[in-house]
């Protein structure tokens, strides 16, 4: 009786935790992919990039896109990673940042992504 107590309570556990038929982070991706022009670049941070990174390495799409993951780090502005692409690139940033706000004029592309892309200057 004392050894099943354990190994029942770890099986509740276990369903609790189970994200086997989470599809979110598979639509997020899917979603934000098609919604970008062709070679365009991504900034997001690292938790979001890897996602996209995955199908693009694993499973082959949209290879032209290219994802600057930017971390909010002492002497890493977003702003600034912004302007190594802008205006040769179409540029996008996955949830909406005040450093990009202050600089660039931003649009908001998808509200179920939270998917902002730069517009050009006017």
């Amino acid at each position: 009786m004392l050894l099943s107590m354990p190994l029942l309570r770890g099986q509740q556990q276990f369903a609790q935790l189970d994200r086997a038929d989470d599809d979110g982070p598979s639509q997020f991706v899917r979603g934000v992919l098609a919604q970008v022009e062709p070679y365009a670049v991504i900034l997001c941070r690292w938790e979001l990039c890897m996602a996209l990174r995955y199908v693009q390495l694993a499973e082959g799409q949209r290879l032209d896109v290219q994802l600057d993951q930017t971390e909010p780090e002492g002497g890493s502005d977003w702003a600034a990673r912004a302007a190594l692409y802008y205006p040769q690139h179409p540029l996008y940033a996955v949830q909406f940042n005040e450093q990009l706000a202050e600089q660039y004029p931003l649009f908001p592309v998808s509200e179920t992504y939270d998917l902002w892309q730069m517009l050009p200057f006017e």
